[in-house]
């Protein structure tokens, strides 16, 4: 009996992850939950990488032919549309996502963490003028790629604290 290399183990749930091709962003965001500097380095690295292959050159500056792309590549502005567009409202289907890159904990005590650990960042993003803009600037400031999304759509919907004395 032969098995199908592309289907990951269920021994593997890493396998399974990168399958479906969310090996950067589920590095990154562990790295960054957990603060281990090596797993925030290689998510970093592995990032990089998952941005230029998505349309947004991230190693210096690109070839010369190389197309140009918005502030944000297509991988996160699709995931920003659909948890903006869904069926739900917005800012359930925001921390929905954010919970399902964090399974471990409770949405309630991920969102608290962010806003703690992110809050200048979340500031500086609540600043941009939309929602695009506060995506880039959520990528700039290094926050992982995987919350980029839902947290530019909590911080639109003032669903998110980006200052102590900021209000929900």
């Amino acid at each position: 009996m032969t098995t199908d290399p592309l289907q990951p183990l269920p021994s593997n749930p890493l396998a399974g992850i990168a399958g479906l091709g969310l090996f950067a962003e589920w590095l990154d965001a562990i790295g960054f939950i957990s603060r281990d500097a090596n797993l925030r380095a290689l998510g970093r690295a592995a990032e990089r990488w998952r941005r230029t292959v998505a349309g947004q050159w991230s190693y210096g500056r690109p070839p010369r032919r190389w197309v140009r792309f918005e502030k944000i590549d297509q991988i996160v502005a699709s995931r920003m549309a659909w948890i903006s567009a869904g069926p739900e409202e917005p800012v359930a289907r925001a921390a929905s996502v954010l919970e399902a890159w964090w399974p471990d904990v409770d949405a309630g005590q991920l969102v608290p963490l962010l806003e703690q650990r992110l809050s200048g960042v979340l500031a500086a993003a609540a600043a941009e003028p939309s929602l695009e803009a506060k995506a880039a600037a959520l990528l700039r400031w290094n926050v992982p790629s995987a919350f980029v999304p839902p947290l530019a759509v909590l911080i639109t919907h003032h669903a998110i604290k980006w200052e102590k004395t900021d209000e929900r």
